[in-house]
């Protein structure tokens, strides 16, 4: 029997992990390469809040000082504040967005809801210009390899979950009536779906139930102009 698309083995498992590989590459690279240009400017503006040095939970250098930092723009301001004139902050305190630090709590301020942190959690610690340099050199290095690792298993995880659970619904709606095997609707869905995804990942992305009609639509025109042979790979 000759070799198509439709009928070679591993195909789309194949082409799944090339396309989690190429896709995690590229987007690890983007990703290492903004951290990358970013740092300095980050090492700047956080060594105007240091050293700080913790013991038992609390911050006791410096002492009685108030840094506080707007970034953002003017309509969507992002605060960043060093209080250690207080143990706890007050909800006026916490009015804008932002990183918020007292002598013994870290708060992270959203829109919509207030996270707060202990510092009790936290070992003895003095950090200073030093390790903060340290600490931005770590993640230049390392933030490629994780970034690439956590991007290629959630998209093993993720991509064949959906195409999968496409394949389904699509077989339930029209494999029966054109008589297609479940192997044939899965490889024509993980092909389709595939394509459908690089170019959301590159474009835009659509959705869900337009994937879907996409989809059925493949399905159907393969199975009505393409018959699958009784020979044809499972």
């Amino acid at each position: 029997m000759e070799k198509t698309l439709l009928n070679t083995k591993w195909l789309g498992t194949i082409c799944v992990v090339a396309v989690a590989f190429i896709f995690s590459f590229l987007a690890s690279n983007y990703a290492s390469t903004a951290i990358r240009a970013f740092m300095p400017t980050f090492v700047t503006e956080a060594s105007q809040f240091l050293p700080i040095t913790v013991e038992k939970g609390t911050i006791v250098e410096p002492k009685d000082t108030q840094i506080k930092k707007n970034y953002g723009t003017a309509d969507n301001p992002f605060v960043v504040m060093l209080d250690t004139n207080a143990d706890e902050l007050t909800s006026a305190d916490l009015a804008a967005q932002g990183l918020y630090v007292s002598r013994k709590f870290i708060y992270g301020v959203k829109s919509d809801k207030t996270e707060v942190w202990g510092l009790d959690k936290l070992s003895d610690m003095t950090i200073n210009q030093e390790l903060l340099q340290q600490g931005a050199e770590w993640v230049e290095q390392k933030s490629g390899g994780y970034a690439f690792a956590i991007l290629f298993i959630s998209i093993l995880l993720y991509v064949p979950f959906a195409i999968l659970l496409y394949a389904a619904v699509i077989q339930l709606s029209i494999g029966m009536a054109l008589k297609v095997g479940f192997g044939r609707t899965l490889r024509v869905t993980t092909l389709g779906y595939l394509a459908l995804f690089v170019i959301g990942a590159f474009t835009v992305s659509i959705g869900i139930i337009v994937t879907f009609i996409l989809l059925l639509g493949a399905n159907w025109l393969t199975a009505k102009y393409y018959p699958q042979s009784t020979a044809e790979a499972a």
